[in-house]
């Protein structure tokens, strides 16, 4: 039957038994069983927000039995295709989820209904079909990209993988699982993506893979240890509690190994400390059930029935748990084992014989093959035998899907090692272009670094050199204008006053004609006027004269060459070794010093700019009527023939000079330095002068 079909049907059913429901109505008794915090304004006229808000909590609601929800069932159904009446996105996106959450809560809670108990009838009710009708629809038309809830839309693939469960469609469910985790992870919300690793591992449990639903378990239990306790996150923890159980009953059914019965009781001891509450009861009962099971493996019957009693105890409504059957047929069993067949016979009525989802029942199966086979009812053992092949046939397609799934699984392991080799490969391969990027870029700005230090040696080295010629031109101008006043005030003295002296003495003579009359007076009058003009004349030249000859002494002169050298070459960098014999110097007229200043200034011109000397000696000396030039440097020295041949200009202006002084002019260079000598003779008058002064009066 189509679906659409089996759902108006089974809508039309629920109208028929509860005919209030027909006109949006609740009943009587569904009104007062409500909380007041849910009840409608009006029951007879229900509206969707009030449906919405009941739906939401239905299950939330301890006392209520199947009555009660039979009738929200009958809501739910009537008022889901409304959806369509909802204006806003944000109300029908919210409206929709809340009817996939309440028929998922729904086929959880109706899976294990009977329609007859104890008749083992099945309860048929298609919830799962209409969960994953309304999944889908929600999923369509909010999808992902256009969803701002993450949560909201990752919790619809979890129920939807759910429903897939139900259907056998294990391998759908597992890529809706995984990426329902991949979305859950995207809303950084641990609390969203908790119940994902619980519902995977629901998924191998039913795949009876113990070892995955383990490892999923685990997963949810470490992540709900770092979460507040929120009644959601309890009863998660207390559900992570049953998945380990059973898996680890999986484990000891297949190996009978002691580890695995003891951590059944141990997490059988961690259920009992849970709330009081009707879910947690109903994991505790279901906790029994399996301790149950382990009493029935060793052999241990009376133990079972106790278990078995304390799990009705625990919870009375014992039916409507997972492990109700595993329960009857341990109990069962057990009975026939003690001789009490026909207690035994009247639990096995209770069960649904053909449930080929409840493995457990295959034992129950082999037992009536196994009798009926030892009494030769051939008829009855070969229909249990039948029976027991379909479960068989089940197990092994179970088998087949849980392989399928291990060798994706392991394939996509393979693929995310790939991955992460890859991305391994091409994060050292990155690495390896940053350090090689890092140090091409460190070369690139020490070499920048070392350019700049070079240019800036350079650029003081240059700085250095300005001021050092600076100086030695200042030391030159001031030379050359010491030089020129004395000649003014020489030419100032010779000729200028000696023509207005002339002049003088002729206006005296005209005066001597013109004794009385007025051009007498006028001439006295120019005649004073000229003889101011002549003193003032005289005045200066003799000043000049003087002034330049004292500025220029001998001390004078070896006091500026010193300080030629010093400021030349400053201390500490330079090692400098001058001694200046003043009384040569005095040998020498005005003009020879001056030479003599501006061959010293030359040289050590040439010593800053092509030398790099750091050690500087300078000597000035008389001896043998000559006097004597000697500078030398420790620096890189050139070639004498080669300067020669292209003319230098430095050296040919010392070589000039030296033969303006009669000088006789040395020069010699080498690697380890330059030395140049010069020999001057003194002048004839000062020789005369010499000798005049030596001359001795003889008696």
């Amino acid at each position: 039957m189509p679906l659409v079909l089996r759902i108006f049907v089974f809508s039309l059913m629920i109208s028929l038994i509860s005919p209030q429901f027909s006109e949006a109505q609740i009943s009587n008794h569904l009104f007062q069983a409500l909380p007041d915090t849910l009840k409608p304004k009006d029951p007879q006229h229900l509206t969707i927000a009030e449906t919405q808000k009941i739906l939401s909590h239905t299950y939330e609601i301890e006392e209520w039995t199947i009555k009660e929800y039979e009738q929200t069932d009958s809501l739910c159904l009537l008022f889901a295709p409304r959806y369509k009446d909802i204006t806003t996105l944000k109300e029908q996106r919210t409206f929709l989820f809340d009817i996939c959450q309440y028929l998922f809560r729904a086929t959880n809670y109706h899976k294990n209904k009977k329609s007859l108990r104890g008749r083992g009838n099945d309860y048929n009710y298609p919830y799962q079909e209409i969960g994953m009708q309304y999944c889908n629809l929600y999923l369509k038309l909010f999808p992902k990209s256009q969803n701002p809830n993450l949560g909201q839309f990752s919790r619809v693939l979890a129920i939807q993988a759910v429903f897939q469960i139900e259907e056998d469609n294990f391998e759908n469910a597992y890529f809706t699982l995984k990426k329902a985790i991949a979305v859950a992870k995207q809303s950084r919300d641990s609390n969203v993506v908790l119940p994902k690793y619980t519902t995977i591992a629901q998924l191998f449990e039913r795949l009876e893979l113990p070892l995955q639903t383990l490892i999923y378990a685990d997963s949810a239990g470490t992540l709900i240890a770092r979460l507040a306790q929120t009644p959601k996150n309890l009863a998660l923890a207390a559900y992570i509690i049953r998945l380990k159980q059973v898996a680890n009953f999986t484990l000891y059914q297949s190996t009978k190994e002691a580890k695995y019965s003891q951590r059944i009781f141990s997490l059988h001891e961690e259920a009992k400390l849970t709330p009081k509450k009707k879910w947690y009861k109903r994991l505790l009962a279901y906790s029994y059930v399996l301790t149950a099971g382990i009493a029935f493996e060793e052999g241990k019957y009376p133990e079972v029935l106790a278990r078995i009693d304390s799990a009705y105890h625990t919870f009375p409504n014992l039916e409507i748990i997972d492990g109700w059957e595993s329960a009857m047929v341990y109990k069962g069993l057990s009975l026939r084992r003690m001789g009490l067949a026909s207690q035994s016979e009247k639990v096995f009525t209770k069960l649904n014989l053909t449930d080929y989802r409840k493995p457990v029942i295959y034992k129950v199966l082999q037992e009536l093959y196994q009798e009926q086979r030892v009494k030769g009812n051939t008829t009855k053992a070969l229909a249990y035998h039948e029976q027991m092949m379909q479960f068989q046939e089940r197990k092994h397609l179970l088998e087949l899907q849980g392989k399928a799934l291990e060798m994706k699984q392991v394939f996509d392991l393979g693929q995310r090692d790939q991955h992460i080799l890859y991305l391994t490969e091409r994060q050292k391969y990155g690495k390896i272009i940053f350090l090689f990027i890092l140090t091409i870029s460190i070369l690139i700005i020490l070499g920048l670094i070392w350019r700049y230090q070079i240019t800036l040696k350079r650029t003081e080295e240059l700085v250095h050199q300005i001021e050092d010629s600076t100086k030695l031109q200042v030391y030159e101008i001031e030379a050359a204008r010491e030089e020129e006043r004395k000649i003014l005030g020489q030419d100032l003295h010779d000729n200028l006053t000696s023509s207005i002296a002339a002049v003088s003495h002729q206006i005296e003579l005209l005066i001597l004609d013109h004794p009385t009359n007025p051009v007498g007076d006028k001439l006295k009058l120019l005649q004073n006027q000229i003889n101011e003009i002549y003193q003032i004349s005289r005045d200066k030249s003799h000043k000049w004269f003087k002034d330049s000859a004292s500025n220029l002494t001998d001390t004078v002169f070896a006091s500026r060459m010193e300080s030629l050298v010093n400021g030349a070459f400053p201390a500490p960098h330079y090692k400098k070794n001058l001694d200046i014999d003043t009384a040569a110097l005095s040998y020498l007229d005005f003009n020879a010093k001056i030479h003599l200043l501006r061959i010293i200034q030359e040289a050590l011109t040439n010593i800053l700019k092509h030398g790099k000397a750091n050690s500087i000696t300078l000597l000035i000396y008389e001896e043998l009527n000559t006097v004597h030039l000697n500078l030398s440097d420790n620096g890189r020295g050139f070639d004498i023939q080669e300067v020669a041949k292209k003319g230098s200009v430095g050296i040919l202006s010392i070589q000039d000079r030296a033969a303006k002084l009669c000088g006789q002019l040395t020069i010699n260079s080498s690697f380890n330095g330059t030395e140049i000598r010069l020999s001057i003779p003194k002048p004839r008058y000062k020789l005369y002068t010499e000798e005049a002064n030596n001359i001795t009066l003889q008696k």
